[in-house]
């Protein structure tokens, strides 16, 4: 049953002001610490199986002992309506899954975001407990743009009785590493997979497909080192990968105060076969992007015969068909 806004309580004293989210799960909503004043969050489950109320139970169990501080902490379980809920802290700084929310955050800031989820795995691995679905929902901000780590409801924990049947795979299909997909054992190097691909995405915006292994990230426009890191995250192969989230934050952190390219507030428009029909020579790549409204270089400064542009007009097609953008295009003209 749906809690009221203004009227529930949970265990007398968190009452409900309102629905932060709702899923398929069950909801998530703001409440007030009526004994404190405080705000806290409540996930309120709607278990339809057995399992699924084992699951909820495991989380609770998982993010208790796990705690930190780049875990979103349990500050308790109870019971409303018959249906089990789960309290939890309160993040003022909303979560990744709103763009907005990453619209207002710079490089940097975007760069610490990543290292504070490894923070956040390096505990949960050294508890051998494998998160198997980290992604921009589940990373949730504070007021100073710290993150922390949320969601344990797929983890694996071997301390616990496996709730999958076998070949069932848990976790956002877009956002696993191919092993985690193909339903084999869990291994916290899927986790620095979806790290990468959440680095890459917070960067570029370019979201994963769940089309493994023929879809790779573009790496569009990021510089060294971060270009590199991202790529060894997102490795097809788990022993091409960092070993562990200590040392794939360890790079990351070595990366910081240096240039990294982020695209993502840049308005972005697709790449048509009208537009390259329009790119027939260099000059009439500038028309086309002074119609878009992207800068070009003045007449006399611009050289019709500049090496390379011609080659990059045949990799424009196959851009295409890859679905890149106008602004994609550009960046591979900055690259020559």
């Amino acid at each position: 049953m749906p809690l009221i806004i203004g009227q529930s309580y949970v265990d007398g004293r968190y009452r409900i002001v309102r629905l932060l989210g709702q899923g398929g799960y069950g909801a998530v909503y703001q409440a007030v610490d009526t004994r404190t004043g405080g705000a806290v969050a409540v996930k309120l489950s709607e278990p339809r199986l057995p399992v699924d109320r084992e699951r909820f139970d495991r989380e609770q169990r998982v993010q208790e002992r796990l705690g930190g501080d780049h875990i979103v902490r349990a500050l308790g379980s109870f019971t409303t309506n018959g249906a089990p809920c789960t309290v939890l802290e309160f993040m003022t700084g909303g979560s990744l899954a709103d763009d907005a929310v990453i619209d207002a955050l710079d490089s940097e800031a975007k760069l610490n975001i990543v290292v504070d989820v490894l923070r956040a795995l390096e505990a949960a691995h050294a508890a051998h407990v494998v998160h198997r679905d980290v992604k921009p929902a589940n990373v949730l901000l504070d007021d100073r743009r710290r993150a922390k780590l949320a969601d344990f409801g797929c983890a694996h924990d071997p301390g616990d009785v496996p709730l999958t049947r076998t070949n069932e795979v848990l976790g956002t299909e877009a956002w696993m590493a191919p092993e985690q997909a193909a339903a084999q054992p869990a291994d916290p190097r899927d986790d620095l997979f979806a790290a990468g691909l959440l680095l890459n995405f917070l960067l570029t915006g370019e979201r994963p497909h769940a089309n493994w292994p023929s879809w790779r990230p573009r790496l569009a426009g990021l510089d060294e080192p971060v270009r590199s890191i991202v790529a060894r995250a997102t490795a097809p192969r788990r022993a091409d990968r960092f070993t562990t989230a200590a040392a794939m934050r360890a790079a990351l952190e070595g990366a910081r105060g240096r240039a990294v390219t982020s695209h993502r507030a840049r308005p972005v428009r697709r790449l048509s076969l009208t537009d390259l029909r329009l790119m027939s020579g260099p000059r009439e790549v500038r028309q086309v992007f002074r119609k878009l409204g992207y800068p070009v270089l003045p007449d006399e400064d611009f050289v019709a015969d500049q090496p390379g542009n011609f080659e990059l007009w045949g990799r424009a097609a196959e851009l295409t068909e890859e679905g890149w953008t106008l602004a994609d295009f550009r960046d591979g003209v900055n690259d020559l």
